[in-house]
């Protein structure tokens, strides 16, 4: 079969910066079709390539607040907000369970902590006061 994700694992090499990788449904179907369904294998092979870290899921703390890290929203938790990617730019920013950080949400640009901490406050002063708008 195409191999074509080799590449596209490939570009974190390119990265100057500690990449870590939540998988998503492509990396699903690569794990299935590539590592006989075996996510650990896939992990190892992606951190020889360079990868940080690779995880199903995870929590990260951001401004002394835990975020559930996932690539699909139905995946959430609702004892936190989550971040998650997946819906592209279908859903906007903002949910009442989390932050769309997809980086396709903001032209290409990955978010970072300091993002993250205004959104929180943009949900404090202006989303959560609006509810009944969402």
């Amino acid at each position: 079969g195409y191999e074509g994700w080799k590449d596209s694992i490939n570009y974190v090499q390119k990265i100057n910066a500690d990449v870590v990788l939540i998988i998503g449904n492509n990396e699903e179907r690569v794990i299935k079709n590539w590592f006989n369904d075996d996510f650990n294998a896939f992990r190892e092979f992606c951190l020889k390539t360079g990868f940080k870290e690779v995880y199903k899921n995870q929590i990260l703390n951001i401004c002394d607040k835990d975020f559930f890290l996932t690539h699909k929203p139905n995946d959430r938790r609702n004892d936190m907000l989550t971040l998650f990617g997946h819906l592209h730019r279908s859903c906007g920013l903002y949910k009442p369970y989390g932050f769309n950080i997809g980086c396709d949400l903001n032209h290409f640009r990955l978010y970072d902590e300091n993002n993250i901490k205004k959104f929180l406050n943009m949900k404090k002063e202006y989303w959560d006061k609006n509810i009944s708008l969402q």
